[in-house]
């Protein structure tokens, strides 16, 4: 299977069973080390977990019956055009940034469904 969209990352972590769907693809299930694709939904079954490490070294772990989606994300090492941008749809989560966030905090936004929270430093 191919992805026209772009690799942003990968399965670092997981446990019990999570899926990763883009549009117009059929959802696959994910093992460690496999890829996540910009516009990917991911999301963990019950009394799962997952960590996910993009390239600019952001980890999100998000725990079970969680949803997230990854809307954008651009890393060329371009301080001025890099972002990420994920919006959590469902349950826990935590995240490290990376390298864009530690360049340009205004850069990375996660959005959820009670509010949108910026990274300032």
């Amino acid at each position: 299977m191919s992805y026209a969209n772009t690799e942003i990352g990968g399965v670092k972590e997981l446990s019990g069973t999570a899926f990763a769907k883009l549009p117009s693809e059929d959802k696959r299930q994910l093992s460690v080390g496999d890829n996540i694709y910009e516009s990917d939904l991911i999301t963990t079954e019950a009394k799962s977990s997952i960590d996910l490490q993009l390239k600019d070294d952001t980890v999100f772990k998000l725990g079970p019956e969680a949803r997230l989606l990854a809307i954008k994300f651009k890393y060329q090492e371009d301080i001025e055009n890099d972002s990420v941008t994920v919006k959590i749809l469902q349950g826990t989560f935590r995240f490290v940034t990376g390298i864009i966030a530690k360049k340009r905090p205004e850069a990375m936004n996660v959005d959820t469904a009670v509010a949108t929270i910026g990274i300032r430093g």
